[in-house]
């Protein structure tokens, strides 16, 4: 996505590629998915129930946000941006995902709003200037990474947080938080197994959801934990759909003595019980040097991932256009102690 609104104006750019939907005065772009659409559509007003299954998710939420307002952006689940344009009233409303899955990046002068998911898009408007955030630039040094929730390398254009919304009026420009994981009901569990069998239930809604029959799903599989438990779940969905499963890991290809050592067993056992095509990734020092020719880390806040540019290569070779992923999710149990104690130490 990459929108561009002139203020003093108001003409709108678009450009192609993004999925929208209007209705009188209203205009709503939309990137991503939703997971929820059973349940969005149960709330769709009586007059519009005849909103098919094979209409877009654009068109599903601008009817809805006719009915709900900025109430029915927390009643999504999904990965996604959402943009919509009020020409009567000349204001944007935005939206990003509850954890920040869709990037979202903008700019915003006295004459212009520049804003989408394609920060490259947004860095090379004319409008735009070429000026570089020498604070992301630090923490990059320091880091190795920059995982912020606002900053990017380019000091002119940041990102919406995740689970924020931003409006832009005459006024300027306000932002509002609708989710806070600490704003959940606590839950209690009578005991250990009843937590870890409603916790099973959650994590097969989770991955049940995102599988689309229409759509051939592959998962990373390195035998660790997180990618296990979703090969796990996922592996017996997709056969009720008759699909084959390709499972993806970042090692290189075994030699005959590896088999059996701790960092391919786990995935080779997984690939086996479950019969999936299970492919390696061929890396070397070539392949580095093309991502480095390739892509511009002025884009992107890390070089971490380097083997998932050829994992998605073979994903692509195999038909796969979705794959399930366990990232982050062992940090996210174990919690990432040594960041948060850098993070302690720096803040003083």
């Amino acid at each position: 996505m990459y929108i561009k609104y002139c203020r003093t104006s108001f003409a709108l750019e678009q450009f192609d590629g993004i999925e929208s939907a209007c209705h009188k005065t209203l205009i709503l772009y939309f990137e991503g998915a939703i997971y929820n659409r059973p349940f969005l559509q149960s709330l769709l007003p009586s007059q519009d129930t005849a909103l098919s299954e094979e209409d877009d998710n654009a068109a599903l939420l601008l009817v809805l946000f006719q009915s709900f307002g900025e109430a029915l952006i927390p009643k999504l689940l999904g990965d996604f941006i959402l943009a919509i344009y009020d020409s009567e009233r000349q204001t944007w409303f935005c939206a990003r995902d509850h954890m920040g899955v869709r990037p979202f990046f903008y700019f915003e002068d006295e004459s212009y709003f520049v804003f989408g998911s394609d920060i490259a898009a947004i860095a090379a408007d004319e409008h735009v200037p070429d000026e570089l955030c020498t604070e992301s630039i630090a923490v990059f040094l320091r880091e190795g990474e920059l995982y912020d929730s606002q900053l990017t390398f380019h000091k002119h254009i940041k990102r919406l947080k995740p689970a924020n919304t931003l409006t832009l009026d005459q006024g300027g420009i306000r932002f509002q938080c609708y989710w806070r994981p600490e704003e959940l009901d606590r839950r209690t569990f009578e005991s250990a197994e009843h937590c870890a069998s409603e916790l099973l239930k959650l994590l097969q809604d989770a991955v049940n959801i995102r599988i689309d029959p229409n759509k051939n799903t592959g998962v990373h599989l390195s035998g660790g934990l997180d990618s296990s438990a979703i090969t796990a779940l996922a592996a017996p969905i997709l056969r009720t759909y008759g699909k084959s499963t390709h499972s993806f890991s970042w090692l290189p290809p075994p030699n005959g003595g590896q088999r059996g050592d701790p960092e391919w067993a786990p995935g080779e056992l997984l690939a086996s019980e479950f019969g999936l095509n299970h492919h390696y990734t061929p890396f070397g020092a070539r392949d580095i040097s093309e991502i480095l020719y390739r892509f511009n880390l002025l884009d992107f806040d890390n070089v971490d991932l380097w083997y998932e540019h050829k994992v998605r290569e073979l994903a692509d070779q195999n038909g796969v256009n979705v794959i399930l992923s366990g990232w982050g999710g062992d940090e996210f149990v174990s919690y990432h102690g040594a960041y948060r104690c850098f993070e302690t130490f720096w803040g003083g």
